[in-house]
């Protein structure tokens, strides 16, 4: 019987950015654990030529994109278990309004300027309607009453955006609070493995923009202007966890400083009511998605077959999604959903109604072979 070939440290480095451009970051910090421990040992062996290429492996780690690559996968690693582990617990939070089946909490630090919100419930719909809706940056502003403006700055890829938000309070609210903005870096987190899908949010920081220019010579973040008050959002997130074919547990969980103070009657009001509603907005909209804002979410699922093709893969099948990282000295760095054919029937035009399922997951990962992304 053969034996699997033994990994070496630049198969485990190889598996790592495997996994991150698959937004599999669960897995790429459980190997980077692993060639952290591996090169702690092997720096310490009694063989010259496997402490050599421990020191090689260890010289490369501190090229400028290697040592980006790790902190990425350490923080967005760490920032989406803490956006799990705050979505979990309720120890902290004040529930503050319960119907519908959506629960709306909200946590305030005594003498801190953040405020934190939660909302939790089960939509009736299937997982892949609830992500087109929040993939659709630019439509919010069509089903969301507050959203007055919501546009992709820079798409750095499929999964990862630099996104632009601005908010009209709604009255009475905005009698007493000015209208506001976010500048967002968001990412995708596939973490199937757990039946968890989550889009990650926080402010851009002036060390995003210094490493974007690096690809993306022009890009810069709007300057503020004296209509809008800039809020900083430390974290943010929203968790899908598909229960079946028509059912989705989703939460979504953000912890922002509004710059300002607010009276204990604005933040209940504003999280009762606004909070509540736009969950009932997403729950609107995602069980209307064939017809919602005239049609213009079925067009773009049937024009950008590659990107929702994939989002169907990793919902149906996310083994397949890793069936191919490298697990040998041997594997070439190749991802094919093929592996595992999936079927599902998913959103299509009347058009396309008589076209097979299976064709519709014909293209390949197209984010799993590329080089690391700069964010």
């Amino acid at each position: 019987m053969s034996q699997d070939v033994p990994l070496t440290l630049n198969d485990i480095w190889t598996q790592i950015e495997q996994y991150y451009n698959l937004e599999k970051i669960f897995l790429a910090q459980e190997k980077l654990d692993e060639l952290e421990k591996r090169l702690e040992e092997d720096l310490k062996s009694e063989d010259p030529a496997v402490v050599e290429a421990a020191k090689a492996l260890s010289a490369a780690l501190e090229e400028r994109d290697a040592r980006f690559l790790i902190k990425r996968v350490k923080e967005e690693s760490k920032a989406t278990r803490e956006v799990i582990d705050l979505i979990q617990t309720n120890d902290g939070w004040n529930l503050c309004r319960s119907d519908e089946g959506i629960q709306t909490f909200y946590r305030q630090i005594p003498d801190s300027p953040t405020l934190s919100i939660k909302i939790m419930g089960v939509l009736d719909c299937p997982a892949f309607e609830v992500l087109a809706c929040v993939n659709e940056i630019d439509l919010y502003k069509t089903w969301i009453p507050t959203v007055a403006e919501s546009a992709i700055l820079l798409p750095v890829s499929d999964y990862k955006r630099i996104v632009h938000l601005k908010m009209n309070p709604p009255s009475p609210i905005s009698w007493v609070v000015s209208n506001r903005e976010m500048v967002l870096y968001g990412y995708g987190v596939d973490a199937m493995e757990e039946n968890k899908l989550l889009a990650i949010a926080r402010s851009v920081v002036p060390s995003d923009v210094e490493k974007l220019r690096e690809k993306f010579d022009d890009f810069g973040v709007p300057p503020e202007t004296p209509d809008r008050v800039r809020m900083h959002c430390h974290l943010a997130g929203l968790l899908f966890e598909p229960m079946g074919p028509t059912k989705t547990r989703v939460a979504v969980m953000s912890n922002a400083d509004p710059k300002m103070h607010l009276p204990y009657g604005i933040i209940n009001m504003a999280t009762k009511n606004v909070a509540h509603m736009m969950f009932v907005y997403l729950k609107n909209q995602a069980y209307n998605l064939k017809t919602a804002a005239n049609g213009e979410y079925l067009k773009r699922i049937n024009a950008n077959g590659g990107l929702y093709d994939n989002i169907r893969q990793r919902l149906l099948n996310p083994d397949g999604v890793i069936a191919h990282v490298a697990t040998s000295s041997s594997a070439s760095l190749k991802v094919d959903v093929h592996a595992s054919p999936v079927h599902e029937e998913g959103l299509k035009s009347s058009d396309d109604s008589s076209s097979s399922s299976s064709s519709a997951l014909s293209h390949p990962l197209e984010q799993a072979v590329e080089s690391l992304e700069i964010l």
